[in-house]
């Protein structure tokens, strides 16, 4: 029910096109930079950015084997020793009553867990990213702030592309929003129970990871990103074409 690590970093590459073409078209690139520098320093934090959410994984089965996502990886299981330290201890009627071990299970991330897989998570990465180019964060210089804009713009152009093809498996990705409601709501009516995903498929085995669903998708991520890299590369290329003038002289 999930997107293989090849498929999201198929969508990493097409997404840092679009993302940029997007950005481009809107006029948020940053002024008085290359444009194909930008997106060459954007492109592989896109790529690290389409994958970094399944960083909740236990190590041994993350799709990327770098110290930075070694580091995110033990941030999102912090709390683990804590969890099992409690787990040995405390009988499941305990549990349930024991603030420590509640708190420790919560923050502890499994796969797909809110701190990964929300709504959350890519607007938490957002106002990072608008703190930094607006000069909120103190002590950056002019090239601070280009050089960590454009990484953040990457990892939140992957995080978008990961969280599109999540939402269109069975799991889908957390909406924080909608958790946080129907709990009020189920304050004053237990029997409220909104949807707390957002996911565009059903559960069917046609969507299952690997299956024809999924092949299905590669090869549409396939053909566009090539259409995507015709475009890319015309743009760049378009500033140093002349077109030479021509005339036809008849004797």
């Amino acid at each position: 029910v999930v997107m293989t690590g090849s498929t999201h970093k198929a969508g990493g590459m097409l997404v840092s096109i679009v993302g940029f073409a997007i950005l481009r078209e809107k006029g948020l690139l940053l002024p008085n930079v290359n444009e194909g520098l930008q997106w060459l320093v954007m492109y592989p934090f896109t790529m690290w950015g389409s994958i970094a959410s399944d960083l909740d994984h236990h190590w041994d089965s993350c799709p990327q084997k770098d110290y930075p996502s070694r580091l995110v990886n033990m941030a999102l299981h912090i709390t683990k020793p804590v969890k099992k330290s409690l787990d040995k201890t405390l009988t499941d009627s305990q549990k349930k009553h024991n603030v420590i071990y509640k708190v420790a299970d919560t923050l502890n991330a499994s796969h797909r867990s809110w701190q990964t897989h929300s709504d959350l998570t890519l607007f938490l990465m957002l106002y990072l990213l608008w703190s930094v180019f607006s000069g909120k964060i103190v002590g950056f210089g002019a090239v601070d702030t280009t050089i960590a804009t454009l990484v953040l713009t990457g990892i939140c152009l992957g995080i978008i592309a990961h969280f599109i093809l999540d939402s269109i498996t069975p799991e889908g990705i957390w909406m924080i929003g909608l958790v946080i409601l129907n709990k009020i709501l189920k304050l004053f009516n237990p029997r409220i129970n909104l949807p707390q995903k957002l996911h565009l498929v059903p559960y069917k085995k046609f969507f299952a990871t690997g299956g024809k669903w999924e092949q299905l998708i590669q090869k549409v991520l396939k053909i566009a990103t090539w259409v995507a890299l015709i475009w890319f590369f015309y743009v760049l290329a378009s500033p140093f074409l002349e077109v030479i003038p021509y005339q036809i002289t008849f004797y």
